[in-house]
Formats: structure tokens, sequence, C-alpha cells
């Protein structure tokens, strides 16, 4: 075994230098991020510009003589400290906060609720208005103090010093920030970021880059019962904001009540100190290379909130409704309904919703989750990590590692993703590794070549899975149809000779539809990225769309000595996206709307049959983690509270990942994400508890029978 340290001074055969990595196809980088047509027209228009694609990149850490105002041998030794000095940091609390905050209708209401109403008086408060101010100010006092500009130049020049020993550069994309930049010229219109969490150095980073940019200096939100009140009082300087003490009584309280009033009325986004500083210490120790930083595009809130009270809608059905029946054998028919998301009744947050509010927020979540992912570029160590765990988990030569990470870059770029990286291949590949080196082993063989061995343990394949997760929204639409097909094909296998005969079926348009609606109704929209304005429906048409655009579908006559997979023989109310292409605009042809029974292949060419396994298998931990979370169903012996039921699942997971080396399974989201799935489709009963929901087993699932068509109904998907 080999040492990472002599692997970069191999001097690797001319016929494995593959040339060099650019991060676009044609002339053009991909611009990612875009906000919804549909829903904010406006925003989409006003926010872009075509040059803003050709701006380039800037390195937000690397501070030089260039950046200040002055010149000089001291000044390049001392330039980080200089330019944190120029930086404009605006720590100025508004001051008539409180008289905003006091005339709010939240407040007002609160207000209010003292007046003694009698007819023909002007309303009078039981408290006068001074006492109303100075309730209001001490509770601002817990939520917020001035920032000190100091304290903040300080902390900003010591991260700086930090993040260069940590990475090689920040790096983040000018015509983003370009966009970032008019969106914040808008006058009287506060800025709004939601972060995807990529990191626990989101929050730090985030920061440091709006204020080096002169956009602003961004309010964090603490927990206030997490820390002393020393440290209260030093986070508050740099920026802090606290829930004030009463916010989470009953809310009924008039403590909690009036509380909860000021704080939707002033500012919001977690933070855990001690986390994110651990977060740093093992940045430091380990060195993680470059750091990209993408922003989507912003869009206007005023405008997406009009146009989706005016379209919102509340038809569909429930998952339980929609999809239980087919899991029990009750009903075969197509699933062609939109599924209803459902909300926990009577949910505890700080600011009280109606149902309305809830679905706004909740799809305004999802439009902003898949324009945030979207806009995130794929980075090396990701690509890496998803061919070592999807494709040679194995191991591989290092000649081969190189095409395959050139051709899934390209498939990347394919789908108008962007990637963080760019260079001569073979550089780029050994940096990945390198960044790997905790979860791989090198073998140097004495044939020239390189043997690349993922290692089995259980940190090893945890880091992997972490990092090959960035690829399944690149993928998620096909990975959903192959899942589909491969689940056509599984079923015809008892009535094959051989699986080898498996190449000559021949799968019908309208029932590969059907199964992949059956998958996508039982998943999440905020996992599969489907946004609230595009119907499940449509979503699906597209999956089976882009198998056949990439390759993976061939369109076939359908031969009458030819096994057809095609069970259901029903018909489509729409027309397929992909009959509207040239490809297949013939009126002669045999696929038109009035057959209704397209048929193709799934293509043997080699390049092909290996990206249907890969995708089978980036769709395969959150399966295989439903599929166990069905097994230990059979160990649910009593109601129990959902963080209880969570942790034992979790538990159970990790048992199970050991036996088969399954570790991809054992991750705390897809376990969250199991439990909720099986919660809306009715397997799981909520019962009020007294700090949080029980969970318990439902009638209809406490029969052992039920449970295991669940798990065949989901082992259907799964490609083994």
């Amino acid at each position: 075994m080999g040492h990472f340290s002599k692997m970069k001074t191999l001097d690797l055969d001319s016929e494995w230098k593959l040339g060099t990595v650019v991060p676009f196809l044609g002339k053009c980088r991909p611009f990612v991020g875009y906000c919804c047509q549909r829903c904010t027209p406006k925003s989409w228009e006003f926010f872009f510009h075509k040059n803003m694609i050709s701006l380039g990149f800037c390195n937000v850490i690397k501070i030089s003589e260039g950046n200040t105002r002055f010149r000089g041998w001291l000044v390049r030794r001392l330039c980080c400290f200089f330019t944190v000095c120029d930086w404009k940091i605006c720590a100025d609390t508004p001051s008539d906060l409180q008289k905003r905050i006091f005339h709010s209708k939240r407040v007002q209401d609160i207000v209010c609720q003292k007046v003694p109403q009698s007819k023909g008086d002007a309303p009078e408060t039981s408290m006068p208005v001074p006492q109303w101010m100075q309730r209001i100010h001490s509770i601002l006092c817990q939520i917020q103090s001035s920032v000190s500009p100091l304290l903040l130049r300080l902390s900003h020049w010591v991260l700086l010093k930090l993040l260069n020993q940590m990475f090689l550069g920040v790096i983040i994309h000018n015509g983003q920030l370009e966009m970032v930049r008019r969106a914040a010229e808008v006058p009287d219109v506060p800025v709004v970021f939601l972060s995807t969490h990529k990191s626990q150095l989101d929050r730090l980073l985030l920061q440091l880059l709006l204020i080096s940019q002169g956009l602003g200096t961004p309010r964090v939100t603490c927990e206030y019962k997490t820390y002393p009140s020393k440290c209260r009082t030093l986070l508050a300087l740099l920026g802090g904001v606290f829930l004030p003490q009463g916010v989470e009584q009953a809310r009924d309280s008039e403590q909690g009540v009036l509380s909860r009033a000021v704080l939707a009325s002033s500012s919001t986004q977690t933070l855990s100190l001690w986390t994110s500083l651990w977060t740093i210490c093992r940045a430091a120790c380990r060195g993680l290379g470059c750091v990209r930083v993408d922003f989507a595009q912003p869009f206007s809130l005023q405008e997406y909130v009009a146009n989706s009270l005016f379209r919102q809608s509340s038809s569909g059905k429930c998952l339980e409704e929609l999809l239980l029946p087919e899991i029990l054998g009750k009903r075969c028919s197509i699933l062609d309904c939109e599924k209803l998301e459902q909300w926990s009744p009577g949910s505890k947050g700080i600011i009280a919703l109606n149902t309305e509010q809830e679905i706004l927020v909740y799809n305004l979540g999802l439009h902003t989750l898949s324009a945030g992912v979207s806009c995130s570029a794929i980075m090396a160590v990701q690509i890496m990590s998803a061919l070592f765990l999807h494709k040679h988990k194995e191991g591989v030569f290092l000649s081969q590692l190189m095409q395959d990470f050139v051709w899934l870059t390209e498939e990347i770029l394919l789908r108008s993703y962007d990637v963080g990286f760019s260079g001569q291949v073979r550089d780029v590949v050994l940096h990945a590794l390198f960044l790997l080196r905790h979860c791989i082993s090198l073998y140097h063989l004495s044939l020239g070549d390189v043997l690349v061995v993922p290692k089995k343990t259980d940190e090893a394949m945890t880091e992997l899975s972490q990092h090959s997760t960035a690829l399944l929204p690149v993928f998620i639409q096909e990975a959903v149809g192959v899942c589909a097909a491969s689940a056509l094909l599984v079923e015809l296998l008892p009535y094959l000779g051989s699986p080898e005969q498996l190449r000559d079926v021949v799968l019908v348009q309208e029932e590969l539809h059907n199964k992949t609606v059956l998958l996508v109704q039982l998943l999440p929209r905020d996992f599969l990225l489907c946004q609230p304005c595009q119907s499940l429906y449509n979503y699906c048409q597209v999956a089976v769309d882009k198998l056949i655009q990439c390759g993976l579908l061939v369109a076939e006559e359908m031969p009458s000595d030819v096994l057809v997979c095609d069970t259901a023989q029903k018909r489509f109310t729409k027309r397929l996206l992909w009959k509207a292409t040239d490809d297949f605009a013939d009126s002669d042809s045999d696929y038109s709307d009035e057959t209704g029974n397209c048929c193709f292949k799934i293509s043997q060419v080699e390049n092909c049959s290996n990206f249907f396994v890969f995708l089978c298998c980036l769709l395969s931990p959150l399966l295989k983690t439903l599929e166990r979370a069905t097994v230990f169903l059979w160990e649910m012996e009593s109601p129990q509270s959902e963080s209880q039921y969570v942790e034992k699942l979790h538990c159970f997971l990790a048992r199970k990942a050991k036996e088969d080396s399954s570790f991809e399974c054992v991750c705390r989201t897809l376990t969250t994400i199991s439990v909720r799935i099986y919660k809306e489709l009715g397997v799981l009963r909520e019962a009020v508890g007294q700090g949080e929901p029980i969970l318990h087993l439902s009638e209809t699932f406490r029969a052992k029978e039920n449970q295991e068509k669940l798990e065949k109904f989901i082992q259907q998907f799964i490609y083994s």
C-alpha cells in the first residue's frame, strides 16, 4: 500500500493524460439558480443580465495590497488588518424601532385586548403607552443590542486568518454577487438569505462574505437558554439575536404572547456556537481545499406571494388516500391525482399560522430549496465519492477512474449544473483523492498503474455517502425513471427462462409512466425537488422524457414475438412531452396519440448500461432506508415519542449496516424522511403528547401481512 505523498510524484503514462477539464460545454458556463419564471416573472427578468455570466470569479479570503488604500512594505504584511478596517459595518439600530414595533399590527392586537370597550368612547389601554414601551424595550434588550464595530472587525480579522489556514480559497461568482447587489439596492426592502446548510461553517462564511462585499451586517438568531449571560452579551455585540424569555411559554400566557409578537415584528436563523467552533477546529487540522459559495437568483417576495395566492389550490389527496390502496392491493389503476402535502395540526411554532399561510410558507420553501440546490456547484470530491460509492465499490485503476471522472463531469454539465473546478484532469483527480485520503487506500502496481480502493470502514463509507448526496439533485428525475423501469423488469423475471432475456423486453410507455407515478407519489416533494407550481403528473412525464433524451430508452416497434411489459392497458389523457420533439413528429409514426402503446427498450450500449445502474444506485440509500424502516415496524412494541422512535430506528439501521456495509443508509436525514413518509402514508399514527407527538402503529399495519406488502412494494424499486 502506497501513501498519497508518493502518489503525487508518479510519472503517469501519456495515454492517461485526458486533457483539461473545462467547467462548461460550448462557449458559456451554465447559469444556475434561476428563480421561477412562472411565479416571479418580473424578478426573473430584473435581477439577471447576460453579461453576468462572463464576470468570472473572485477569492474573498485572498487579501493583498491591492485591496487597501495604502501601499508599501508594511501594508503588504498587514493588508488583512487594513482591509478589515476599511469595511463598512452598519451597527446602528434604528432610533424609531420601538415605536415601529409598538404600532405593528400584532403588538396592537395584544394592546387592544386590554382595552375596555364602551360605546362611543375612544379605546384606551389598561396600561399607559410608556409602560407598554418599557415592556417592549425590556424584551428588545433580551433579543439584541447594538453591534460593536470594533469587536466585529477584530473577529473578522481572526476569521480571515483561520479561513486561510483551512482553505486554499473561498470562491464566489461575480455574476451572482452582482445580482445580490441589485437586490440590496432596492430602497426600503430588506434582503433575506435562506441557506441550504452544506456545513456548519455556512453562517460564518455568509457573514464574512456579506460584510466584506459591503452588503450589510447580517443578524443571526441564537437560542436564549443555550448560552450563559456573559456569552450572550458577547454574541449580541457581534450581531447575535436571541429568542426572548417567555417565547416558548403557553400561547395564552401574557408574557409569551407579547414576546412572540415583538420577535415577529423585529427579526432569523439558528446558530450553534460550539458546533461551529468545533467544525472550525476540525477543518483547520485537516485542510479542505477550496470552498465555493453560490447565490441563487434573488426574487421579490411580494411578487411571489401575490402570484401564489392567485394560483393557490387545495385540490388533491393525502398520501394515505392516494397510495395505500395500491400498496395493499385493493386497487390497480393509474395514479394521476396530485398529492396534498400534510401539516401537523396545531403546530407549536413561534408564530401561529393559518392553513393558507402554512401552504404559502411550504411552497416558498420548495421554491427556495430548488433554486438553492440547483445553484450549488458540484465539486470534484463529490463526483469522486459518487464513483467510489455507486460504481467502483470494490476498487478501480486510476486510469479508468480518470476516464469515469471526465464522463460524469460531462453528464453534470449537460444537465445545466455548474462544477467548481477546472484544470488538468490528472491534477483535479489527484487533488480530490488527497482530500479523500482518509477514505481510500492506494496500491502502486508494478505495471505503472495505481489501484484505488475505498475503505470499508464505517467512517469512510459515511463520509463518501455525505459527499455523494450532492449528485442526487442533478440526476433525481432520471434516477426515479430508471428505478421505475427496473421495477417493471423485475415483475417479468418469474416468467423468463433466464435474466439474459430481459434485454429483449419491450417497455410500454404508459406502463412505465404508471410505475413512475407510484414512486413519485411515495417520495416527498422536497426530496424530489419538485416545485409547487409543477404538477407531479408533469414531473413524471419529464422523468421519462429525460431517459429518452439521454439514450437510456430506445424507441422500438412492437413485434409479435417479443415480450411486452404492459399490465395496465390504460390510455393517457394528456399528450406526452417527448412526442412534441422533431424525432417523433412524423404523422405516419406508429407512436401516435391514438395508440397509446409507445414502446421502448433499455439501451444495451455499455456506457448506457453502466449509467442505468449508476442512476439506480443514487436513489437506493433512501429506498433501502424505507425498506429497513418497514422491517423495524415488527420491533415496535408500544407507543413512544417521535424523537425516541427516530433514535431507535437510527440505531437499528446502524446495526443492519454493519452486516452488509451499507453505511450510506445510516443517515439521520434519511431516517427522518422515512418516518415522515410513513406518517403521511398512515403506517404510523400521531397522538398528542405532553412535549412532542407520540407515535404508534396504525391498525392496518399491525397485521404482518400488510407490513410485508409494504416491504414488497418498496423492494420493487431497489436495484439489486
